[in-house]
C-alpha cells in the first residue's frame, strides 16, 4: 500500500495511506522518494536504546551497541553512528563448515557454527562493546508504530480525492529530526494539528 509523507507549515510531519489513487504530485515523484518509511525508521532507530553491560544473546544481526566505530570496523558487515557512543552494527553469521587443512578458503562440510565464535562473539570476547541489543529499525512498521514516532496519520478518499485524518500523536514529531529526508518529503501550507480532513491537490512538491 502506497505511503508518501509531508511536512507542515509547523514543521510536523504527517504520512498518508491511499490504495490506488494518488495526487498528481506523489506520482511525479521519483520512485524511492515514495515509502520513506524504513529510512525514517533507520534514522530515528526505534528500538530501546542499549544498557551499559547488557548484551544481547544473539550470534549475528543488527545491533545497536555501546562501541565507537574503529573498535567494531573490522568486524561488522556494516555500520554507522547512532548517536556519540552508540553505533549500528550488521554481523554476518558464522561460516558452515570448518575451515579445510588441504586448501585455504575451502570448508568441509557440517555446520561447525558450535565450535567457532562468530565475529560479534569475537567482540563482545575482545571487550569492544559496553552494552548492546537487537535493532529493530528494520522491521515493518504499521500506522500505530508511525503515529508512536510521532507522526499524523492519514488515510485516503479515493472517491472524494481527499485525506482524512486517522491518528494524531501524542508528542508530534519535528521533520528537523530525520535530517536531510525532509528534502524528500511533500509540503502542505496547513497545520495537521488542525487540518482532520483537506484535499490531496493541497499538496506541492518539496522546495
Amino acid at each position: 500500500m502506497p505511503r508518501w509523507f509531508s511536512q507542515d507549515k509547523d514543521g510536523h510531519l504527517g504520512v498518508f495511506v491511499a490504495e490506488h489513487v494518488l495526487p498528481d504530485v506523489v506520482r511525479d515523484l521519483p520512485e524511492g522518494d515514495l515509502d520513506l518509511t524504513l529510512e525514517i525508521s533507520r534514522m530515528l532507530r526505534t528500538g530501546d536504546r542499549p544498557v551499559r553491560g547488557a548484551h544481547a544473546r544473539v550470534r549475528a544481526g543488527q545491533l545497536q551497541m555501546i562501541a565507537s566505530v574503529a573498535a567494531v570496523r573490522k568486524y561488522a558487515e556494516q555500520i554507522a553512528t547512532v548517536t556519540d557512543d552508540t553505533v549500528v552494527a550488521t554481523f554476518s553469521r558464522p561460516q558452515r563448515g570448518r575451515a579445510a587443512a588441504f586448501m585455504p578458503g575451502i570448508r568441509t562440510f557440517g555446520t561447525g557454527e558450535a565450535n567457532e565464535p562468530s565475529l560479534l562473539e569475537r567482540v563482545h570476547a575482545d571487550g569492544l562493546c559496553g552494552g548492546c541489543t537487537i535493532d529493530h529499525a528494520s522491521d515493518d512498521i504499521d500506522e500505530e508504530r508511525l503515529q508512536a514516532l510521532g507522526m499524523f496519520v492519514y488515510e485516503c478518499d479515493e472517491e472524494r480525492e481527499t485525506v482524512h485524518r486517522g491518528l494524531v500523536p501524542e508528542k508530534p514529531l519535528m521533520a528537523v529530526r530525520i535530517g536531510k529526508l525532509t528534502k524528500r518529503c511533500l509540503r502542505y501550507d496547513g497545520q495537521f494539528a488542525t487540518s482532520p480532513v483537506f484535499p490531496m491537490s493541497e499538496f506541492t512538491r518539496p522546495s
